[in-house]
């Protein structure tokens, strides 16, 4: 596969801190599980976008890398690690988006707790930009995406 026909794919992560991560569940399942539920979301994605072979993968993690549980992944799985930067959430998008177009084409960005996202839907994402399409979008059922 050549720069020009991979499609790099950006995921999302935040550092699994209980308390900040899947907050919505906390009521339900208190902070430590919701903290662990997050983790195996966030691991199940990376395999997922690791599955679809359709570029280099990278976790874009915020506020850190240096985190035991972004080490472990990268020890595991080798996705390149990086850090998402300051700003809020759609300044951070601009940038790593921007940085996975300089030498690509394409690039997708992909959320670390969609867990419905499957390497299929990275694949037809892929081939519609490779199709021509400008973007691609997969709605999450709370109003936001799954891919971008």
């Amino acid at each position: 596969m050549t720069t020009e026909t991979q499609t790099p794919i950006a995921i999302f992560a935040k550092v699994p801190r209980p308390g900040t991560v899947k907050t919505r569940l906390i009521p339900e399942l208190g902070a430590e599980k919701a903290t662990r539920l997050y983790e195996r979301c966030t691991t199940h994605t990376v395999k997922t976008a690791l599955d679809a072979k359709v570029g280099p993968v990278e976790l874009w993690c915020t506020p850190t890398i240096l985190h035991p549980f972004f080490d472990g992944i990268g020890r595991s799985l080798h996705p390149v690690l990086r850090t998402q930067g300051n700003g809020n959430l759609g300044g951070r998008m601009w940038r790593t988006l921007e940085a996975l177009l300089t030498g690509h084409s394409r690039a997708l960005l992909i959320g670390s707790d969609c867990p419905s996202l499957t390497a299929e839907d990275i694949r037809n994402a892929t081939q519609a930009l490779a199709a021509g399409n400008d973007a691609v979008f997969v709605p999450t059922e709370d109003g936001g995406y799954a891919l971008i």
